[in-house]
């Protein structure tokens, strides 16, 4: 779930971003008198767009990563002995369930 909220929100990040640049270009057309129409294709604010989009996803991709458990932690589940509940955890270099 973690990693589709890094994508949409690296996603929305570079929407957002574009549409900042395409506002202030129209803007700054407008001011100087020109056709804010006329810049067609791709300009500079889908590249910083993309690229803002990239950044959000990669430093996303860093937490994401940074904050995961280790590869070799096996999960140990509560359980109850003698009336008594054993708290579960996380046990750090055994493999395999149970052991």
């Amino acid at each position: 779930m973690r990693h589709l909220l890094i994508m949409l929100s690296a996603f929305f990040a570079a929407i957002i971003v574009i549409t900042l640049i395409k506002s202030w270009q129209r803007r700054s057309a407008l001011a100087r008198s020109e056709d804010p129409e006329a810049l067609k294709g791709i300009t500079g604010a889908h590249l910083i767009g993309a690229l803002a989009g990239l950044v959000v996803f990669f430093l996303g991709v860093i937490l994401l990563e940074g904050t995961s458990s280790s590869p070799d932690k096996t999960y140990r589940p509560a359980v109850l002995n003698e009336g008594q509940i054993s708290s579960g955890g996380f046990d750090e270099g055994i493999v395999g369930y149970g052991r």
